[in-house]
């Protein structure tokens, strides 16, 4: 949490969260990471072409959302707009062009944090090409197995500080990704509440 909050300014994160697409769409998985871009926890495994919030359902940290005890001190992680806002996991105000001062500053020192994840993808990959492209394998189910063992080489090398520069992915287009007024209507009122109170005590 205190690496989040020196590098961005946003308090009480220790992890931001993303979904993934890997050898050419067959394998999406979601995963968390560190300030450090070291993978905390991943899901993997589910068929390519899938919203990130429905495999977000399928993974561990979706049940966690609701046991305030894997949330020490009313901590959080930070995901992006395609996901569901709630107490422990905090997303963007949807820009609709009528932003304040405030919920503009929320949003760029949310994104300030959210990026590690980002970066940390960009890593694996920059890594591990082959993610990049098909794998000549024809065991389809060992393709999951695989994915975890690269993220197991990429903490490995993150941690031996083996640095390489960062290939940028285009991030993948979501849709059908719904309007924060329909969402408040499906989520309880603690992450509604949360965002501002946290929005309003970030430094401008």
């Amino acid at each position: 949490m205190q690496g989040f909050e020196e590098g961005s300014g946003f308090p009480k994160t220790f992890g931001a969260i993303d979904g993934n697409h890997h050898l050419n769409m067959l394998i999406t998985n979601t995963l968390v990471c560190d300030h450090k871009t070291l993978i905390t926890h991943c899901y993997t495994g589910h068929p390519g072409s899938v919203h990130d919030q429905s495999v977000f359902r399928l993974s561990e940290v979706s049940n966690y959302l609701s046991d305030d005890e894997k949330f020490p001190a009313d901590s959080h992680i930070l995901g992006d707009a395609a996901y569901e806002l709630n107490q422990h996991l905090l997303t963007p105000f949807r820009d609709n062009g009528h932003l304040n001062e405030r919920q503009k500053n929320y949003n760029y020192r949310h994104s300030a944090a959210r990026v590690t994840v980002e970066r940390c993808i960009g890593l694996l990959k920059g890594r591990i090409r082959s993610l990049l492209h098909c794998l000549p394998m024809t065991r389809v189910d060992l393709m999951a197995k695989y994915v975890v063992a690269c993220y197991v080489i990429h903490n490995n090398s993150t941690l031996r500080r083996d640095e390489i520069n960062v290939i940028t992915i285009s991030p993948c287009v979501q849709e059908n990704v719904r309007d924060d007024n329909v969402l408040y209507k499906g989520i309880q009122n603690t992450g509604v509440h949360k965002r501002n109170l946290i929005m309003n005590t970030l430094q401008q």
